[in-house]
């Protein structure tokens, strides 16, 4: 007998979310099931297996790798409009993510089924180059104050994150105002 999670673990942190969503409906686990629970609500019938994921912050690519065995399962119910197949994966924490199954491919969602704008873990450099890129559009409106020059502030190539913090600095100085606050 394997010395893995108890599967209570995962449907405590799911049932919350799944009763949320719905009418709850709850599959008898057996050896070859495909499916833990279906969520019926808002016109949608969700189909959605819960599994362990020791670690839950992989990118799509590999958590479609890892998972490919429930996937496939799930991929015998028939998808279309208004049903949709969910992957439900928590960590020994407790923490969900969620994953609707495609014929070709999983996207992430979130707790109410629809999918995030943006899918996967985003890496810190990203998400200040986002920011940057927001504070300091291609045509400036107004005269911004020059950056500290590069040497000055640490900011070498293989120091992304501090060249896009010292562009975004003088911005955020100024956003504050004299009270700091």
């Amino acid at each position: 007998m394997s010395k893995g999670p108890q599967p209570d673990r995962g449907f405590d942190a799911a049932l919350p979310v799944a009763f949320a969503r719905g009418h709850v409906e709850f599959f008898r686990r057996t050896r070859g099931g495909t499916a833990d629970l279906m969520v019926s609500g808002s016109g949608i019938i969700a189909i959605i297996r819960i599994r362990y994921a020791p670690r839950l912050y992989l990118d799509l690519a590999e958590i479609e790798w890892e998972f490919a065995d429930p996937i496939a399962r799930l991929r015998l119910h028939p998808a279309g409009s208004p049903v949709s197949r969910e992957l439900w994966l928590y960590s020994r924490y407790g923490v969900l993510r969620f994953f609707r199954v495609l014929d070709h491919g999983i996207v992430e969602i979130g707790t109410d089924g629809k999918e995030l704008a943006m899918a996967g873990p985003a890496k810190p450099e990203e998400k200040i180059q986002a920011v940057v890129e927001e504070k300091n559009p291609a045509e400036p409106e107004e005269k911004k104050p020059a950056a500290p020059e590069p040497a000055a502030a640490g900011n070498t190539p293989e120091n992304p994150v501090a060249s896009a913090l010292v562009a975004v600095l003088p911005d955020l100085l100024a956003e504050e105002g004299p009270g700091g606050g």
